[in-house]
């Protein structure tokens, strides 16, 4: 009786998101969000309660510009393509030294958010 409740306290528990089978904290937010797989063998981990974790940016970039362009604007035009793989879809806005797109993907056929970097020798280094 006494290991049945233990069992059915710990399957609570995870079910509320306070830990795994293994002892681990699991996130909190709702099961339906899902994670990309971070493809890291550290990641996910867990510090002072809080659990981090990882994904791959791709940085993709022109060989020729050095940063020291008199231009440092990105012009952002809807429907074209940047980088012969990327279709701009929506301008969602910008910051102190980057704009942020929405883009299709031509060749994974999903929609991903770019982040343009100023052309600035100070943000590349």
């Amino acid at each position: 009786m006494e290991d049945s409740k233990l069992q059915k306290s710990k399957v609570e528990e995870s079910k509320d998101g306070l830990d795994e089978d293994d002892g681990r904290k699991v996130s909190v937010l709702p099961r339906w969000i899902k994670f990309m797989p971070s493809n890291d063998e550290f990641y996910p981990a867990e510090f002072d309660n809080v659990i981090y974790d990882c994904y791959n940016l791709r940085v993709v970039f022109d060989r020729e510009k050095t940063g020291f362009e008199e231009t440092k604007d990105f012009p952002i035009v809807i429907n074209s393509i940047v980088a012969g793989r990327y279709q701009v879809v929506e301008y969602l806005g910008s910051a102190a030294f980057s704009k942020a797109i929405q883009c299709y993907d031509i060749h994974t056929e999903q929609m991903v958010c770019m982040k343009i970097i100023e052309n600035n020798k100070d943000y590349f280094d």
